[in-house]
């Protein structure tokens, strides 16, 4: 998948937890981090879609940021996930198990940058908008608004 789609899915999969439990909005920006932190590897002298793409890194990252903040660490391993998920889509899919078995794994459905991964980016926008509208919604005062106080 591609960064954009990365980041879409990450944030509209956190997007509930600020929405429906009442969590800051600006935890959005860990998700956002956490869907494209395991693609770091690129600048890193690793092969890419080995250590980061693990489900490994993925609890290690998590674990230590829960010892700082609980709810960092919640949308970290969301947006986290969601790029693991995501690339297991892929053609190439995820070493999900890696460093203990290197076989990728996945449903390998679609080619990075290709129509359904395009697809799956707007339709997690389309998932955003809707709990941006829901956010608005309960935290506006349209009373203010209309002269009503």
């Amino acid at each position: 998948m591609t960064s954009k789609t990365h980041v879409s899915l990450g944030v509209a999969f956190a997007a509930p937890l600020v929405t429906t439990y009442s969590y800051n909005i600006e935890y959005i920006l860990v998700a956002l981090i956490g869907a494209i932190a395991a693609d770091f590897d690129v600048n890193l002298p690793i092969k890419h879609r080995t250590w980061t793409h693990s489900i490994l890194a993925l609890s290690i990252s998590t674990i230590i940021l829960s010892t700082f903040d609980k709810s960092i660490a919640l949308f970290w391993f969301v947006g986290y996930s969601t790029h693991l998920v995501a690339d297991s889509f892929t053609k190439m899919g995820v070493p999900f198990f890696y460093p203990f078995i290197k076989e990728n794994y996945g449903l390998k459905l679609c080619t990075t940058g290709k129509t359904t991964d395009i697809l799956i980016r707007y339709i997690a926008l389309i998932a955003i908008f809707y709990f941006c509208y829901i956010y608005i919604l309960n935290t506006v005062n349209f009373n203010f608004l209309l002269g009503l106080q």
